[in-house]
């Protein structure tokens, strides 16, 4: 290349910046079908089928693979996830490599756990069943503002409650309460975020379904929850008999 070809300081970020509009449209263009909100970013190689929707300002990593599952506003995945019949909330970060969904196989009676026993799949030649005779995906949900770390696998048809947390390497086999924060080879709980009352108040405040007009002037304060809920917990004579015990039983 010569000097009257070769792009200026000036040219190269725009060209940096062509190239990398010109990669997320083409994403668009091959996902033509998908259903998603405004200000995502669905990185190269990504794999969508099926009935999955993405909300407001999702962010998708490379090689991420999604089969009918919804996914909230800002929430994100890193590289090379997995995600099978799934719903996961507002606000989730999930790391790289991280499994949804794994789809389970019969034990006792079955003599095999072979899926080609149990299910009609013609397509891959699996025609012994003559239809399905058990699903091979139970439904998951993840709830709002969850944090999933590097290489977890969650099974299918568990709930994440809002707010939990799962370390990385940890399986999911059963259920995780609010806020919990789950580890090890099966998950068991290790601890909880926040103290029983600031749990509580964050579950009824429900701050994930704010519009972000309130979320841009409130911001700051998501820094310390112990000052978030004095600046937006209502004050006593406001509140019902009912709740004040039960506020009181949880500190």
């Amino acid at each position: 290349m010569n000097s009257r070809t070769r792009p200026t300081g000036l040219m190269r970020p725009m060209l940096a910046s062509m190239r990398s509009r010109a990669a997320i449209l083409y994403t668009f263009l091959r996902h033509r079908s998908l259903v998603h909100g405004p200000h995502c970013i669905i990185s190269r190689r990504c794999s969508i089928a099926g009935a999955t929707a993405l909300g407001k300002a999702v962010v998708l990593g490379p090689g991420v693979c999604l089969r009918n599952t919804h996914i909230g506003d800002f929430s994100y995945l890193g590289r090379n996830c997995n995600v099978t019949e799934a719903r996961i909330g507002k606000f989730c970060s999930i790391a790289s490599e991280v499994y949804i969904g794994l789809g389970s196989h019969p034990l006792s009676p079955f003599v095999s756990t072979h899926p080609l026993f149990y299910l009609s799949k013609p397509e891959c030649h699996w025609n012994f069943a003559d239809h399905d005779y058990r699903s091979e995906y139970a439904y998951t949900a993840i709830g709002n503002d969850v944090w999933i770390g590097l290489r977890a696998a969650i099974r299918d048809g568990v709930e994440v409650a809002d707010g939990a947390v799962i370390a990385a390497g940890a399986i999911v086999t059963k259920d995780v309460p609010p806020y919990a924060i789950v580890t090890g080879v099966p998950a068991r709980i290790l601890r909880y975020r926040f103290a029983p009352r600031t749990i509580e108040f964050l579950l009824q405040f429900k701050w994930w379904n704010r519009d972000e007009q309130w979320l841009r002037e409130n911001w700051r304060i998501f820094h310390d929850a112990g000052q978030f809920v004095r600046e937006f917990e209502p004050p006593a004579e406001t509140q019902s008999p009912s709740a004040l015990v039960n506020r009181q039983a949880a500190m």
